[in-house]
């Protein structure tokens, strides 16, 4: 359990203030319960860092846990992508929640980014990803890794973003493991990585996939942003029934990677 003296409360913040992702791993490593209770013990400020660096799968379920007195507090300050992912991520119920404490125009934001064109990729996203800052170490990521497969997370793509959440690379798991534990992402990262725009129609998109033997990839808007990925299996719900055999041709049982694919379920795409 988290001790509730003054004391520890106090370090919490020193160490967010000192290294917000680190903190944001350890919370990650934490009992939903629990995690929710440091999150509320830090000023809305504090809470923000520590939310920008938190998975969106993990930050959803974190969110539900929490008050509506800390969800007033942090909602007002939360990006409009990032809260428009949480939206996807939560059940109706807690959608009603965080609801009333969005104004109007950042309502209109969200409205805007949810409703992707009829056809386009952004329809058939799937936010079952994992990104990575690219200050994290070697040894924090894979730290981060280990932790986050104990709550049965996504671990199957490594990503890495910058401050602003832009896609800047792709992790190699046999890179990652053979780096220095000190080595940023950035250092270590392969830039090249292939992504699709969420504008992209859904039959380029299988086209592109088809082409590259990929079975998924990176979806992101026009800021550069990941806002999730979109797999083969998705395309082929999401095109018309008539085009549906073609594209089964081009994902035939000869579908693979072009890069490392291990027993642990990580799989990176370069192009």
């Amino acid at each position: 359990m988290i001790p509730e003296t003054t004391t520890y409360k106090q370090l919490i913040r020193k160490f967010v203030e000192y290294n917000a992702v680190a903190a944001s791993g350890i919370i990650e490593s934490l009992e939903n319960k629990e995690a929710a209770k440091v999150l509320e013990g830090l000023s809305s400020d504090l809470a923000i860092r520590v939310i920008r660096n938190l998975q969106i799968n993990f930050l959803a379920t974190l969110l539900e846990n929490v008050s509506d007195d800390f969800l007033q507090k942090v909602i007002p300050k939360i990006a409009p992508q990032l809260l428009t992912a949480i939206f996807m991520n939560v059940s109706a119920e807690s959608r009603t929640r965080f609801k009333q404490h969005i104004n109007a125009a950042i309502e209109t934001q969200i409205r805007d980014l949810l409703e992707y064109p009829e056809g386009s990729v952004g329809r058939v996203v799937s936010t079952d990803f994992l990104s990575f800052d690219k200050s994290l170490t070697a040894k924090e990521t894979i730290s981060k890794i280990r932790s986050l497969s104990k709550k049965r997370l996504p671990v199957s793509y490594g990503y890495v973003v910058d401050d602003q959440k832009s896609l800047i690379g792709v992790l190699n798991m046999r890179d990652l493991m053979l780096a220095d534990a000190k080595d940023t992402l950035e250092s270590i990262m392969r830039k090249d990585v292939f992504s699709l725009h969420c504008f992209t129609d859904i039959k380029d998109a299988a086209n592109e996939l088809a082409k590259r033997k990929y079975f998924a990839a990176p979806v992101v808007d026009s800021e550069n942003c990941m806002i999730g990925i979109i797999k083969a299996e998705s395309l082929l719900k999401g095109v018309q029934e008539g085009s549906s055999r073609d594209i089964q041709k081009m994902f035939g049982s000869g579908m693979g990677t072009l890069t490392l694919a291990l027993s642990s379920g990580w799989v990176c795409f370069l192009t």
